[in-house]
């Protein structure tokens, strides 16, 4: 078996330092230490003739120590240090500022010293520590030191006895101070040096290690209950179309054309609608409800095709289509009823492709009821996402095919949703598959053979100076909350849901910014005290209120959510809401807001400095995301998602600064421009990155963010795909991806945010945001 250095555990009875828990580790490490060997270190300095043999041995870690405060230094982030000797260092390049080691180190340190053996040394201070003050006795910060130890790769076995003399065990490199091959001796490795892996490699490996993988299950829940487990048979292909249809896609032709002969009550497959002969007479029975009814249900010519995206749901319409040419022109009918002066209707397929997708979900909308109340035959729905926030998604689609009796939402709520909301899952559960598995057609992604891809969460640590500005914004927005819960009554008529959305907005902004978020403010203060416009103000909240969920219209009751800004045109201006009375006296300020992608990416004084961009030190994400492309292959193609243009631009900076090429795609880019950008970065190597904007958010609905890291992993792509989702530790959007992530059950998704009908309101969403802080 072949092994490798950092892979398996070393063959001794013992445990390792790294074995251990974090708690035992420092315990078990300090008390072996007392132990000392017949032998010391023999010294080195005779092989060290050249430094390409010296080779990396491994890390002495957790080494306790204190340290003077370095004032001007970053406490969040190791620095390095020297060892004067087993009981003194100082900081490297600072020899004013000195650290103590504890005594039980002194023999070990000692030796090591006396060995001539390369040191190479950083001290960490506790972070939970950081802020607090020193020992009141010394003065002096708890620290602790990682001594990384290099030497000839022949002294291997020498290393190896000694330090298993003084039960210590050599752990993996965090930092790379100096590479060179790493060859732990109390590990397994290649018995060549040149199979040995560098350093560098293995910090990049163990900073990855801290990398959290997503759940890529997002549409397991819609797979679960609404996927298809019939075995079809395959259609032939219709002869107008050339493009090869695939085993799939020629078994949904067999599945469209079976529902478009209408219910099948007596078919070898089940179907919604079934008919049983007694004495009595004939009786039609409904297979989820199992009511019954003498009189025949209205036919039904359709279905639903729900396959996930990269599945070819429209080469399938299009083959459908072509099944009805046969070979006549199905025009013919139209002409010659010209000539006989006769009413004839015309053999045509009328596809509908709103400009907003999934729009029919909202029943109330005006596009909505105009597409239901068109005249057809046969009705199809096409959507990878049937369900999207919440079961009455599915609800408008059955009513948009007509599927009787629940093309009728009430009749829809009473045989399904109402069991869900009554607590009976396992009833609504089998229901909803049983109604599913007559009028839909879903295949899991596997179906279609996709290059591998592997979803990503990298932590990222704040600066000390990024997180004192954090926790400032984080307290002011909790003190908000607070005390808008205790005027609960007032919250929607204060104004204080509107001051929080924005502040929780600058939470968000700060995470991805750091100290770059003050930029944006003409005074540098942490909020600006310049008077903001109430239109733009207006636009924030609807903005923020939107990504968190759908919004309930207080005039038609229509549903607005985000689905219906991704892909609009921004030459197109589309709004929302008018001027009302509200009735209060004095009455509520009101403003028109748009629903435009554009709109959605804008932040109200956003007044970025490129050029102090450039000059300054990039905020911590942002330097993250940076070194990550740095790392990869030149010929690796990245696609960065962000929810606002601003994070773009600071984005883009950074990126310009280390000499990588970029393009923009965000809700500015005309349509008659955007298939060019696709191109120019699918063809131009030197553009490695396309910076992207979707107003799916950080915030509440999983579902769209998956589509848009689907749409990148399904179109073309032939290549195992890595997404990596930055986020600030110990932040606001971390514990909104746990709420995210809850998201992803059913359950939850159909009872939110519309239970009982209607949108949560005011007081719930601050009860839910203050959660999150």
């Amino acid at each position: 078996m072949e092994t490798f250095a950092g892979g398996s555990a070393p063959p001794y009875k013992r445990k390792r330092v790294g074995d251990l828990e974090p708690s035992q580790e420092i315990a078990s490490y300090s008390g072996r230490l007392d132990h000392r060997p017949s032998a010391t270190l023999p010294g080195v300095s005779s092989l060290l003739t050249s430094l390409q043999v010296a080779v990396c041995f491994g890390v002495v870690g957790e080494v306790k120590g204190r340290c003077e405060r370095p004032e001007l230094l970053d406490l969040s982030k190791p620095v390095r240090v020297v060892l004067e000797s087993s009981e003194l260092f100082v900081l490297d390049g600072e020899t004013n500022i000195k650290g103590h080691i504890a005594s039980d180190y002194s023999f070990m340190l000692d030796n090591l010293i006396k060995s001539d053996l390369e040191l190479h040394t950083t001290c960490s201070f506790d972070a939970e520590k950081q802020g607090k003050a020193a020992s009141r006795k010394t003065g002096l910060l708890a620290c602790k030191l990682d001594i990384a130890v290099y030497g000839p790769h022949a002294m291997l076995g020498e290393i190896r006895e000694w330090f298993e003399g003084i039960e210590v065990y050599l752990q993996d490199p965090r930092i790379c101070l100096r590479d060179a091959k790493y060859c732990n001796p109390q590990r397994l490795f290649p018995s060549s040096l040149d199979g040995c892996a560098m350093v560098s490699s293995v910090v990049s490996h163990a900073s990855r290690r801290h990398i959290r993988l997503r759940d890529i299950t997002d549409d397991d829940f819609l797979d679960k209950y609404l996927g298809s487990e019939i075995v079809l048979e395959e259609t032939d292909q219709p002869s107008a179309v050339r493009t090869y249809l695939k085993r799939h896609q020629k078994q949904a032709l067999t599945f469209m054309l079976r529902r478009e002969k209408g219910w099948a009550f007596q078919g070898p497959q089940p179907d919604l609608w079934s008919i049983v002969d007694n004495a009595n007479g004939r009786f039609y029975v409904n297979a989820i409800s199992e009511a019954v009814t003498e009189d025949p249900p209205p036919q039904l010519y359709g279905g639903i095709i729900a396959d996930p995206m990269g599945l070819g749901k429209t080469l399938t319409m299009i083959a459908l289509a072509a099944t009805d040419l046969l070979d006549k022109n199905p025009f013919d009918s139209y002409y010659e009823s010209e000539k006989d002066d006769i009413e004839q209707t015309v053999d045509a397929t009328l596809i509908i492709v709103p400009p907003p997708p999934h729009i029919i979900r909202n029943e109330s909308s005006r596009m909505a009821k105009a597409i239901c109340s068109l005249e057809s035959t046969h009705r199809w729905a096409v959507t990878g996402t049937p369900i999207q926030n919440q079961l009455d998604d599915l609800a408008t689609l059955l009513k948009f095919i007509g599927a009787y009796p629940y093309d009728k939402k009430s009749r829809f709520d009473s045989d399904i949703s109402d069991y869900w909301k009554e607590g009976e899952d396992q009833q609504a559960a089998t229901r909803l598959q049983r109604l599913s598995s007559c009028l839909l057609l879903r295949r899991p992604k596997a179906t279609v053979q996709l290059p591998r891809r592997h979803d990503t969460e990298w932590p990222v640590e704040f600066t000390q100076a990024e997180r004192v500005g954090y926790d400032q914004l984080k307290d002011r927005t909790a003190m908000a909350i607070d005390e808008a819960l205790k005027q609960a009554h007032r919250v929607s008529r204060s104004g204080a849901y509107v001051n929080i959305l924005q502040q929780i907005e600058s939470l968000r902004l700060f995470c991805d910014l750091g100290l770059h978020y003050h930029s944006r403010h003409e005074d540098g203060s942490l909020a600006s005290n310049t008077a903001t416009p109430w239109a733009a103000i207006a636009q924030q909240a609807f903005n923020r209120s939107l990504e968190m969920g759908p919004i309930l219209c207080s005039q038609c009751h229509s549903v607005i959510d985000s689905t219906q800004s991704l892909y609009d045109d921004p030459t197109t201006q589309r709004g929302a809401g008018a001027s009302m009375d509200c009735g209060h006296s004095p009455p509520c300020p009101a403003a028109a807001v748009s629903t435009s992608i554009s709109a959605m990416e804008d932040i109200p004084g956003e007044q970025t400095n490129s050029l102090a961009l450039h000059q300054t030190e990039l905020p911590s994400k942002v330097s993250a995301l940076v070194a990550d492309i740095l790392a990869q292959p030149r010929d690796v193609k990245c696609v960065v998602f962000s929810a606002w243009r601003l994070t773009l631009n600071v984005a883009q900076a950074g990126l310009e600064r280390a000499g990588i090429g970029c393009l923009r795609f965000d809700g500015k880019v005309a349509q008659k421009d955007r298939n060019g950008i696709i191109e120019l970065f699918k063809t131009d190597p030197s553009r490695r990155v396309l910076l992207l904007t979707l107003s799916c958010g950080a915030v509440g609905n999983p579902t769209l963010e998956e589509q848009a890291l689907g749409r990148i992993h399904r179109i073309g792509q032939e290549k195992e795909v890595t997404t990596i989702r930055f986020f600030i530790r110990g932040s606001f959007e971390e514990h909104v991806m746990d709420v995210q992530q809850s998201k992803k059950d059913l359950a939850r998704i159909i009872l939110s945010p519309h239970e009982g009908g209607a949108t949560e309101d005011s007081l719930e969403r601050l009860q839910k945001l203050r959660s999150l802080l």
